[in-house]
């Protein structure tokens, strides 16, 4: 009687163990998360576009109207409701933008958690052990880009990647609810940027191609990404018709323009996906065969590189969701065998080789980090003072914008329409240079007539793009504004104007 009883007191305590220590180790991320925000997200300057964006649409100045972003709605969409819980709770939005991203880790670990048990069988130890590498691998692994867009919607897709491994590995046939969830968290990543498609595709044509099934195309899950995407075109058109009249012609004429080398690509592509691949292909030498579930994540990581190179920007959050994977790929790889299993001293090894590749990372991410110092006579000249930026780099603007809380209002969060318009003027067909010099023309008369109407506070010259500034500083509307302001003071290729009037009454 006595052991009847006890079995299952013992089997409660261990799940409410488990129970807390997934809650504290919830609590303890989400606190870290927002710690590390409140310090260095200003830096982060996608984030803080998009939240300062969001405040303004708050605010209700209609999107791509009074407020531009060049990517489609959803961008915005996305971090829209921390901006309006810090307005509905005085909390600041970093804080909740932390919880957030620690909510959909959770969730997307619960959701692998749940493929990795039913779908491959895996024993709870290496389950535990596999799901806390690849939790620490998306929370470490490139720490400039934390809270990114694709930070979010990679880490949303992992568990797409894994349902269609255990298919692939062993015929499972997850819930139709819980396939229509793990779809719709995917279709994040698809309707972020659809170049993504191409990552979540070739590991779903392989699956059609093994089972020799082309039905294979048509899981829930897969549906699920496509019925989601067809939703949110139709209503960008509804809700956003300014996007296709006024983003697209931009994004075709302009945007398309700014591209990276390739010897800018390739290397960050050495770095954050071949290496990882490689060092998982030689711990599969000690076994039979790599797994299907490996062979997904090699397969989505390789599509996604090509998405970053269709891109061309080089930017390293593009990269995002081909790193994630081909890292998640080695964690995969190097702890859910059972050799790992039953040896600790195999475990740290690897561990330590997993630390060096997140050294390297890190490493890498860092080069590109620019603290913006701004001079004391900036800060001291006025609490939360009007501002206008004359610069095609959101690494100056919003960092600034937002440690001076500023009254930022301009249209967008930077010159680059302006600055690549008139930097490949000369180098266009007829036809293209027409189209450019309406841009250009049209950046220009806009600048003029914002600086005109609100007289800001504060202008910041930028003379690293010194064919835009030239531009700006000598046009025959703006060249009479600046004769108001005087350089306060001088940093690098910035320089501070604040108006006269407003020198006069501090001094």
């Amino acid at each position: 009687m006595i052991g009847r009883i006890s079995a299952p007191r013992v089997g409660l305590f261990h799940a409410s163990r488990e129970a807390w220590t997934i809650a504290i180790a919830f609590v303890a991320a989400a606190a870290l998360s927002a710690a590390y925000l409140m310090r260095f997200g200003p830096d982060f300057v996608d984030v803080t576009t998009l939240l300062m964006i969001g405040e303004r649409v708050l605010n209700g100045e209609p999107l791509y109207v009074e407020v531009r972003d060049i990517n489609p709605p959803f961008s915005v969409w996305l971090y829209l409701p921390y901006a309006y819980l810090e307005r509905v709770t005085g909390v600041d939005a970093y804080i909740w933008l932390g919880i957030g991203l620690t909510v959909v880790l959770s969730t997307s670990l619960f959701a692998l958690n749940t493929i990795l048990r039913e779908g491959l069988s895996l024993e709870a130890p290496l389950r535990r052990t596999t799901l806390w590498v690849i939790g620490g691998l998306c929370f470490l692994l490139i720490p400039t880009q934390f809270a990114q867009r694709e930070h979010f919607c990679v880490i949303a897709a992992l568990p797409f990647l894994g349902l269609i491994g255990a298919r692939l590995q062993t015929g499972y046939k997850p819930k139709l609810l819980f396939a229509l969830i793990v779809g719709s968290m995917a279709a994040m990543l698809v309707i972020l940027k659809p170049h993504y498609s191409i990552g979540l595709g070739l590991p779903l044509c392989w699956l059609a191609w093994q089972r020799k099934d082309l039905r294979y195309l048509f899981v829930p899950e897969a549906l699920a990404i496509a019925a989601l995407v067809l939703f949110y075109g139709a209503s960008i058109y509804l809700l956003h018709p300014e996007f296709f009249t006024t983003m697209v012609p931009i994004a075709v004429d302009v945007y398309l323009l700014k591209r990276a080398p390739i010897t800018a690509l390739v290397p960050l592509v050495t770095l954050s996906v071949v290496l990882p691949i490689l060092a998982s292909v030689w711990i599969g030498t000690t076994r039979d065969k790599t797994s299907p579930l490996v062979s997904v994540l090699y397969l989505a990581a390789l599509g996604f590189t090509a998405a970053y190179f269709v891109m061309g920007k080089g930017w390293m959050y593009h990269l995002l969701p081909a790193s994630i994977s081909a890292f998640v790929a080695l964690a995969i790889q190097a702890f859910s065998d059972p050799a790992s299993a039953s040896s600790a001293s195999l475990i740290r090894r690897r561990l330590i080789m997993i630390g060096g590749l997140l050294v390297i990372m890190v490493t890498l991410s860092l080069k590109d980090v620019r603290p913006n110092q701004i001079p004391e006579q900036v800060t001291l000249l006025k609490s939360e003072p009007s501002i206008v930026f004359v610069s095609p780099d959101n690494n100056v603007t919003i960092p600034i914008a937002k440690r001076l809380q500023a009254d930022w209002r301009e249209r967008d969060p930077h010159d680059f329409v302006g600055a690549i318009a008139a930097a490949h003027i000369g180098q266009s067909s007829d036809e293209h240079r027409a189209r450019l010099e309406h841009h250009l023309s049209a950046e220009l008369d806009n600048k003029a007539a914002h600086m005109a109407r609100i007289r800001p506070d504060l202008i910041v010259l930028d003379k690293a793009s010194r064919q835009w500034h030239d531009l700006v500083v000598s046009d025959d509307r703006i060249a009479p504004i600046l004769q108001d302001y005087k350089a306060i003071a001088t940093q690098g290729d910035l320089t501070y104007l604040a108006r006269k009037d407003l020198i006069s009454r501090t001094d």
